[in-house]
């Protein structure tokens, strides 16, 4: 998948996910498995429900590590390298309720934005 880039933060190719263990084998399994937090906008004040994403495997790593500590054992990370696993992962995400990503947390860079506009964003740059 070739680089894109989602407000600030820049993908060079594969998306990072944090996901609970065992790793599903299939990509609803995956949404449903995907590690959810808060991220909190300093703008609107308010702390908004994400799953995180990473442009980086060690952000990915580095941020399991500093939040789960003793229990970050049972998660791993997990790329998705194609357009189209991304955007039916995203999809996924959407039909569980899911509403937000929250990229690259822990970096200066990181940003909050909604699943619909990165899915938006990867269809155009896909086709």
């Amino acid at each position: 998948m070739p680089g894109f880039t989602v407000g600030e933060v820049i993908f060079p190719g594969s998306v990072w996910f944090i996901i609970h263990k065992p790793l599903p084998s299939d990509i609803s399994g995956l949404a449903r498995a995907a590690v959810r937090g808060s991220w909190y906008d300093r703008d609107q004040k308010r702390n908004y429900p994400v799953v995180y994403a990473f442009s980086d495997p060690d952000l990915a790593q580095r941020c399991l590590l500093e939040s789960f500590g003793t229990h970050a054992e049972s998660c791993t990370i997990h790329g998705i390298a194609d357009y189209t696993q991304l955007i039916a992962f995203l999809r996924e995400l959407e039909s569980g309720g899911d509403k937000y990503v929250g990229t690259d947390k822990g970096h200066a860079g990181g940003c909050l934005q909604s699943i619909n506009f990165i899915i938006c964003e990867l269809r155009e740059r896909g086709s």
